[in-house]
């Protein structure tokens, strides 16, 4: 305590530039570690000589020679946000890993509590809206105006799905009389494009033989015109849904909620049933009506749980057949209609029953693969059929 100030912020000083030089070594500009070591020495010196002025002068020297023995750092705008992205993308990759990830709805199983993608056929000389309504309905509704003309004169030989991150899109293959190949792309998956194909009164008249599996729309092979309309129509998107994936960690999952799980570990959706080939492992989304240890039976149109009908608004509503065409009841679709649940199975049904491919069919689901429950859709904000937009109930 009774050292001079100067003293004090010389010691300081000198242990202070004894970190940086060997903390910045290996940056440092050739022949200045040597330099700043050697009017270090000049400093000690000086403070064991108690000589302030000189003290003072070596100081700042020393200060300046550390500042000017690195190359200074220049920040720029586009690393300034380049750094901002990719911190942002962590924050968003952590978030979608432990928190909430994002699904869509593909199919309809699940009407009308959450909508797939749908379609709705258009005429020929119907007119689409204008440029401004379609960007708008896009955006909130998720609706796309699509319209397919052949692009050569000879036949439909092929198509195959492009997988984007929020839509999926259809490669079709014209043969033109020529042998040329032609490739065209409609923003439309291959589901709802065969279902607007306008040939023939129910759609899909184009598309012959068999479907390569069952989710997939038949092969097709027809001979076409160039400029000829081969599909019109409107397609909305399926609801976009977040998924709590951190909930399950701290409660077990409840009859009646809706919820999203894994199916590696169901053997009947692992295995494609006409070529035997194993597939990949993807999410469903379907309502939890059943819990370990119930014992279930489908008596159409009702679920009964336990010995008594279910009693969750979510089946209830199924089986009231409140919303026709989609509330028709609990079907027998499936030979798996009656039974007791093991201590880790769930038993996941589809409210638009009569179109869903669910436990009736495949089984339980394994407790290991259940991600959590479905949270709230994010988007679309509205729908022709009534927005759905916030809480799944």
């Amino acid at each position: 305590m009774f050292k001079p100030k100067y003293v004090k912020h010389g010691e300081l000083l000198v242990k202070g530039v004894q970190k940086f030089v060997r903390y910045k070594t290996d940056v440092m500009k050739p022949g200045r570690e040597e330099e700043a070591i050697a009017k270090l020495e000049e400093l000690k010196q000086a403070l064991r000589a108690r000589d302030p002025e000189k003290c003072k002068v070596l100081s700042d020297e020393v200060t300046k020679m550390c500042e000017k023995s690195v190359s200074a750092y220049e920040s720029t705008s586009l690393r300034e946000n380049i750094e901002v992205l990719f911190v942002t993308i962590v924050f968003a990759l952590g978030i979608r890993a432990y928190f909430l990830q994002p699904f869509k709805i593909p199919t309809g199983s699940m009407m009308p509590t959450l909508y797939g993608i749908t379609t709705e056929p258009m005429a020929e000389d119907e007119e689409k809206p204008g440029l401004l309504r379609q960007g708008w309905e896009l955006i909130s509704a998720g609706r796309n105006y699509m319209e397919l003309r052949s692009p050569v004169t000879g036949r439909l030989v092929g198509y195959r799905p492009v997988e984007l991150r929020l839509v999926t899109l259809t490669e079709l293959e014209f043969e033109s009389e020529t042998g040329e190949r032609v490739k065209k792309r409609v923003w439309a998956p291959p589901r709802q494009l065969y279902e607007l194909w306008g040939r023939s009164e129910t759609g899909g008249g184009g598309w012959n033989g068999l479907g390569r599996n069952g989710n997939e729309p038949p092969i097709p092979n027809e001979a076409v015109k160039k400029g000829e309309l081969l599909a019109k129509g409107v397609i909305d998107t399926g609801d976009q849904v977040l998924v709590n994936k951190i909930s399950y960690h701290f409660r077990r999952p409840d009859r009646g909620e809706v919820f999203v799980f894994n199916t590696r570990g169901i053997n009947d959706l692992m295995v494609d049933p006409q070529s035997g080939r194993p597939k990949l492992s993807t999410h469903y989304i379907k309502r939890l009506s059943g819990v370990p240890g119930d014992s279930f039976e489908v008596k159409p149109p009702e679920l009964w749980i336990n010995g008594r009908l279910a009693e969750e608004p979510g089946n209830v509503a199924v089986m009231k057949q409140t919303e026709e065409p989609f509330n028709q009841g609990y079907t027998d679709a499936g030979n798996w209609l009656k039974a007791t649940l093991g201590p880790h199975e769930y038993l996941a049904l589809g409210d638009n029953s009569a179109n869903s491919f669910d436990s009736r069919g495949w089984g339980a689901v394994p407790e290991k693969d259940i991600v959590g429950p479905a949270w709230a859709v994010y988007w679309p904000f509205t729908s022709k059929k009534g927005s759905r937009w916030g809480r799944i109930r």
